[in-house]
């Protein structure tokens, strides 16, 4: 049972990063979510770019690049919400971005410490980020969900329950860490390297349950299939802001992105990538400034 399990784990990881879909493992786009955009200039607010940025033409992203459909991979091929907002920005800003895979623990400091220069994953804008030497640019709201076998599931009314049955597992460093822990007794949360490592965990039993972003919870949750089947348990909750992470004090830099950001959403383009990944709901009306609480 606990091989079949895990052997399930392992099939839906590989799927849910391997694009299978026609339209790039995506959720089909809802009515109206195709429509057009209105272009702008490539490179319109490339002088608003330091001037080392400016002349390398290169931005580099550290991503934890395993929370589908927020980031991921499909072989080489990046995948997702925030690789498709970059490569908006970046068009705005006339630059190439990159991304540097990296676990949700260290973007804070690899920004911090000119590692990278930017980071967007699965961290979120709160003083307690902020402090490791970082200033956000905020482009999507989001909650904290809880993935279960699907029996499980069932059964549980609540991630409070679904506690009492067992340990239920978190990505270090995420943003669902920090606002899950107070959901569960001690000792019965499990901080995990990745998502992965979660589903691997839960398809293996050492793990009741995973806690994530809702909208990774709810991807992962649809591309189940029996005999492995995943649902969700109870209803989101909690608050997160994310943000593109800068140094903090880079003012240049975090306006350039900031600009860029207000660019995207007044053209359209991010509305649409939002709606074609399914976080549309989590759209925010404006960038703003380390807005996180």
């Amino acid at each position: 049972m606990v091989a079949a399990a895990l052997a399930g784990v392992v099939a839906l990881a590989a799927f849910a990063g391997c694009g299978a879909k026609d339209n790039g493992g995506a959720l089909d786009l809802p009515p109206g979510a195709s429509g057009t955009t209105v272009p702008f200039p490539p490179g319109l607010l490339k002088g608003k770019l330091p001037p080392s940025f400016a002349r390398t033409g290169v931005l580099r992203v550290g991503v934890d690049q395993d929370e589908p459909p927020l980031a991921f991979m499909a072989g080489t091929q990046h995948l997702g919400v925030q690789w498709e907002l970059a490569q908006a920005l970046a068009r705005a800003l006339g630059v190439t971005m990159t991304f540097v895979s990296e676990p949700a623990s260290d973007l804070v400091a690899s920004v911090a410490q000119h590692r990278v220069d930017l980071a967007m994953g699965t961290v979120a804008d709160t003083p307690a980020t902020r402090a490791g030497g970082v200033d956000f640019v905020d482009y999507l709201h989001g909650e904290v969900g809880v993935l279960a076998r699907q029996a499980d599931a069932a059964r549980a009314p609540s991630a409070q329950a679904l506690c009492g049955s067992g340990t239920v597992g978190v990505v270090t460093g995420s943003a669902a860490a920090a606002l899950f822990h107070p959901s569960c007794p001690a000792g019965r949360v499990l901080p995990v390297a990745s998502f992965a490592g979660l589903l691997t965990g839960l398809g293996g039993g050492q793990l009741a349950g995973v806690a994530d972003d809702a909208l990774v919870v709810s991807y992962t949750a649809q591309l189940s299939a029996a005999p492995y089947e995943l649902g969700t348990v109870g209803e989101p909750f909690g608050s997160i802001f994310y943000g593109l992470a800068v140094p903090s004090g880079d003012t240049s830099l975090r306006g350039a992105i900031e600009s860029a950001m207000g660019t995207i959403m007044g053209d359209g383009s991010y509305a649409h990538i939002l709606a074609k990944w399914g976080a549309g709901s989590g759209a925010l009306v404006a960038a703003t400034i380390n807005g996180g609480t």
